[in-house]
């Protein structure tokens, strides 16, 4: 199994407390869905980056989160392969650990479990298919002692 964690930029503020939760995280997420063997990468961006990938992609031309591209269409894919990649703007991961009142690398493992999960197949598109996403990521976020807590 391979995740590889890195920035899109050099100045770009990336701790590495936050890369080794989205580490820790995504490589969880890959074990309990039996995808040990698989391969992603996360890339660290800023808003500003991240903004021209949602631009070009999804045609939405505002910062996100997170976004995933995986290299499947069909799921569930082999567990043995490279699934894909996800970006994570770090300044979603500082914003969004403030307002929600709890640490950054809690907010930047939420974010690389949400998007490794999408990698493997699950979606949000639906109630059920939230219900279930959001049940997968907090077993995730659990199982790496991420919790919500107050930094």
């Amino acid at each position: 199994m391979g995740i590889v964690v890195d920035q899109m930029r050099p100045d770009i503020d990336v701790s590495e407390k936050i890369k080794a939760a989205a580490l820790m995280t995504a490589v969880r997420a890959l074990e309990r869905e039996g995808f040990s063997a698989a391969e992603a990468d996360i890339t660290f961006a800023d808003d500003a980056e991240i903004q021209k990938f949602n631009k070009k992609f999804r045609r939405v031309d505002a910062p996100t989160d997170v976004l995933s591209f995986p290299m499947f269409e069909a799921y569930p894919p082999k567990r043995d392969v490279f699934l894909g990649d996800v970006i994570i703007s770090v300044d979603a991961v500082k914003r969004q650990a403030r307002d929600f009142g709890h640490s950054e690398e809690r907010e930047a493992g939420f974010l690389a479990a949400h998007g490794v999960l999408h990698l493997m197949g699950y979606d949000h598109a639906d109630a059920d298919g939230e219900k279930i996403m959001t049940a997968a990521q907090e077993a995730i976020l659990m199982a790496v002692g991420l919790l919500r807590e107050k930094p």
